[in-house]
């Protein structure tokens, strides 16, 4: 049996759009049972109860990849982490088949091999990146034809279009990461679409300047700088016209003391950066006043997905 959890993550952290990532102290845990007699997977919604599973296909592709031949499987899916709420729920259960994949393979694979073939599935690298290796990540996905000459490549993955690169940033321990979950979806595909095909060369300068600050701000515990940081002009004007009570969460966190308002990946979930003193005071206000909402206080989580091998 193999038991791998992994982080849930916030991607963007507002300036950071498609390149900054986040894991977040909130894990789902998904165990493999090997050879069994029948096909199973377990502990997800019937509709996602098949070999269309993104778990199970990650599991599969990876092993390809691989060379390996891939075994009957039982996968029971246990995660918190809600689907469609801009908490890398996808993210986590490509990582989890990556890793179970391999840990099955008793292979030793490098960390930048398995956040490539983590990125191939996921096709970037903002979630997975943190979701794989923890903490704050800045991560970018580079063109050209990569060859991973070291293991035999199966025929579906061929070559790979993009080589990701990842740095860390520590995140300061006085940070809490209050997590404002709607009980209420916002499709990626709505997200993507409600954003403008351009930008002017303004608000670019403004969002490179942030976003190049922002990681050494949480790293440093600069409350002052994360204030100015998280100020986005990219997407969240956009995206947050698909959370109806957006701008009333925002005024009533920021009243409460919070240092910067962020949506969560394309949301529906927002998160409202600030220090322990504060974060106690926002979760027990925003828990009366949506009262069926989920709201946690969470800290970054340093360590990404792992696995375990039980005999």
């Amino acid at each position: 049996m193999i038991r791998v959890k992994v982080p849930a993550t916030s991607a963007n952290l507002g300036v950071g759009f498609d390149c900054m990532g986040l894991a977040l102290d909130w894990q789902g845990v998904f165990t493999f049972c090997l050879d069994g007699p029948e096909f199973m997977i377990s502990g997800c919604p019937k509709a996602y109860q098949n070999k269309d599973n993104l778990v199970y296909h990650a599991f599969a592709r990876t092993l390809m990849a691989l060379g390996k031949r891939v075994p009957v499987v039982q996968i029971h899916i246990d995660t918190p982490i809600p689907v469609a709420r801009g908490l890398g729920s996808s993210a986590s259960c490509i990582v989890a088949g990556v890793l179970g994949a391999v840990a099955y393979s008793g292979q030793k694979l490098p960390l930048q091999e398995l956040l490539r073939l983590a990125t191939l599935l996921e096709h970037h690298p903002d979630n997975v990146a943190p979701a794989l290796l923890g903490g704050l990540r800045g991560s970018m996905a580079v063109d050209g034809r990569v060859l991973c000459a070291e293991y035999p490549v199966h025929p579906g993955f061929g070559f790979c279009a993009l080589m990701p690169y990842t740095a860390q940033f520590a995140v300061h321990e006085k940070f809490r990461f209050v997590t404002i979950i709607p009980d209420y979806e916002v499709r990626t595909e709505d997200a993507r679409r409600i954003l403008p095909s351009d930008m002017s060369y303004a608000d670019a300068i403004y969002q490179m300047g942030r976003c190049a600050t922002l990681g050494k701000a949480l790293e440093s515990g600069d409350e002052e700088m994360v204030r100015h940081a998280c100020i986005d002009r990219m997407q969240e004007p956009y995206r947050s016209r698909l959370i109806p009570e957006y701008d009333e969460v925002k005024r009533l966190c920021m009243d409460l003391g919070a240092l910067a308002f962020v949506i969560s990946g394309s949301g529906s979930t927002m998160l409202a950066v600030c220090t322990a003193d504060t974060g106690g005071k926002l979760c027990r206000q925003l828990s009366e006043r949506f009262r069926s909402w989920q709201v946690l206080e969470l800290k970054a989580a340093a360590e990404g997905g792992a696995f375990e091998i039980h005999e």
